[in-house]
């Protein structure tokens, strides 16, 4: 249902021109049958829920109910309404997965949860495996190696701990990036935006956002630059 929710939200949301009027009606339709996220008490505390109803037993590893941060973004920094529920959903998780398709750095980025984020991603770069040359020969993890899932959400851990972005929206520049940690970067946000961003020594010494337009959206801790001294 997050899924749906996430991606009829985002396909009304299309310029007219690359929908039809049926198809429009239909993502209307879509969106207003989906129904709110579940929640459940814990120990007098909401959290985010696998279902209205279920049951306490589980026959694989995965976390149903972290699917509204990652991969849908449902409930994120930039989506707040159910964040304190998110933060505890993912917290009582019931399996810890820090490697291979494992996504638990993907959320503790989305939730702002530097430390936590922080230290799988070290985790997941250290998951090379000795028997091989080439260093991103990750794994053995679930199915198959060089485990290409790991590597995937290693680099989506990276780019969501510096940078995260909603089309039309706010920016949020290192988001949850620890603080001790020198970086250079450029990635690309919604709407055709180029962010180049060089932070050192607990200061961001320089930052670039093409087009022009969009430096108003960006929103970070810490101090930015005078736009005089933007550009390098």
């Amino acid at each position: 249902m997050a899924g749906i929710a996430a991606n009829t939200r985002r396909l009304t949301a299309l310029p007219e021109r690359l929908t039809t009027a049926d198809q429009r009606d239909l993502f209307a339709r879509m969106q207003a049958a989906c129904p709110a996220i579940p929640i459940e008490i814990e120990k007098g505390a909401r959290k985010l829920a696998p279902a209205e109803k279920h049951r306490v037993e589980r026959n694989n590893c995965e976390n149903p109910e972290i699917y509204p941060i990652w991969p849908y973004r449902e409930v994120s920094l930039l989506r707040p309404g159910l964040l304190a529920e998110a933060k505890l959903a993912f917290k009582t998780r019931k399996s810890f997965l820090p490697n291979g398709w494992g996504y638990d750095s993907n959320c503790a980025a989305l939730l702002g949860l530097t430390d936590e984020a922080a230290s799988i991603l070290q985790t997941k770069a250290a998951n090379s495996n000795g028997g091989y040359r080439w260093p991103a020969t990750w794994g053995p993890n679930f199915d198959y190696q060089p485990d290409q899932n790991h590597g995937g959400n290693l680099l989506e851990t990276t780019n969501l701990m510096l940078l995260q972005g909603e089309s039309g929206g706010k920016i949020l520049l290192l988001p949850a990036w620890p603080k001790d940690w020198d970086v250079s970067f450029k990635l690309h946000a919604p709407n055709r935006t180029v962010v180049e961003c060089v932070y050192r020594k607990g200061r961001i010494e320089s930052l670039g956002v093409q087009p022009e337009s969009r430096r108003k959206d960006i929103q970070c801790s810490l101090p930015l630059p005078a736009e005089a001294e933007t550009w390098r």
